[in-house]
């Protein structure tokens, strides 16, 4: 694999480490969003909290719950984005040869590859655990890739 590092061009591999991991937050952010917009998955964890409770249950006005949804959902797309921001201006940072977004890329891509890789082994869906399974892949070899290249001489 070495090898095949020393003929790629730094550039070509940098376009492919960007695209890889902004594969993956796209991968996830809609992962993720999939998970938590389900409104009746909320409703009933909701409903489950209040039984533990019962005197509070009945303090909260009729619309509270599709409130706290509408809340849970504003906040989980705020988050997102600005996950999605810090990351794309990471990944400029790393295209203009910055020792720092090196190493957020290579931290990023070392816990990112496992972790993807068992996530699909969790998933119960197939073409979502063959999906995770390929960017976990992916990842790895972008982390490999990382530390094939020498250190960058900028330094932030």
């Amino acid at each position: 694999m070495k090898e095949f590092f020393k003929t790629l061009p730094a550039q070509k591999f940098k376009a492919i480490a960007v695209t890889v991991c902004l594969i993956g937050d796209l991968s996830y952010i809609t992962y993720l969003y999939g998970k938590f917009s389900d409104h009746d998955v909320f409703m009933k964890a909701f409903s489950l909290a209040l039984s533990f409770n019962k005197a509070a249950a009945n303090q909260f006005p009729p619309n509270f719950a599709e409130d706290m949804f509408k809340i849970m959902l504003q906040s989980l797309t705020v988050m997102m984005a600005l996950l999605l921001i810090f990351h794309i201006a990471m990944y400029a940072v790393y295209i203009a040869d910055k020792a720092a977004a090196r190493a957020y890329l290579l931290a990023l891509t070392w816990v990112s590859g496992p972790g993807t890789i068992l996530m699909a082994l969790m998933l119960k869906m197939s073409f979502s655990k063959l999906h995770f399974g390929i960017l976990g892949l992916a990842y790895i070899f972008v982390a490999y890739g990382l530390l094939q290249y020498p250190n960058l001489k900028k330094k932030v």
